[in-house]
């Protein structure tokens, strides 16, 4: 009796083996997202010589850099000069930063990723704006929390979320 109930086992065990490969087979593999690899603020980069002002919100706080001449100035501070080398940093990350993979779309998961709305007294997250010289919209994103690597592999990352747009995407840049 133990030998023919081993062999029942073994012969189930294998039909459920060839059913997995069959469904396996037939199933699609996930399609990734159209957006992932793309840039983020694409307007950016191409016209990074016309852009004239970079305003950061979060919560009660507002900073706004303005460009004049070769120099930024932080508007609030009555023009007080800006470092403009990590200007430049900043606006240079902004340019290459990508979408690596989608998060949530739920806005009550927002605040685990910190990127809620930016203007919400005690929010975490900061909307970032950035124009041209003439005050033309190049580009707006609310950047939350940074993913840092845990392995080391230099793959760090931040969340972001376009303003009025509900799904949250972890960028890299």
């Amino acid at each position: 009796m133990r030998m023919k109930g081993l062999i029942g086992l073994l012969v189930v065990m294998a039909v459920a083996v060839v059913l997995a490969i069959f469904v396996e087979r037939g199933s699609p593999a996930p399609a990734a997202d159209p957006l992932a690899g793309t840039l983020v603020l694409p307007q950016i980069g191409p016209r990074l010589g016309d852009i004239g002002r970079l305003a950061l919100v979060r919560g009660d706080a507002k900073i706004t850099l303005q460009r004049q001449g070769d120099n930024w100035v932080v508007e609030e501070k009555s023009g007080y000069p800006a470092a403009a080398t990590k200007v430049r940093q900043a606006l240079l990350g902004l340019a290459e930063l990508r979408y690596v993979e989608p998060k949530t779309r739920r806005p009550d998961r927002y605040v685990r990723l910190e990127v809620e709305d930016a203007g919400k007294k005690g929010s975490k997250s900061t909307l970032v704006t950035v124009s041209d010289k003439k005050g033309s919209l190049l580009g707006e994103v609310i950047a939350g929390k940074r993913r840092i690597d845990q392995l080391g592999g230099g793959t760090d990352g931040i969340y972001v979320r376009k303003p009025g747009d509900a799904q949250s995407w972890l960028a890299r840049g």
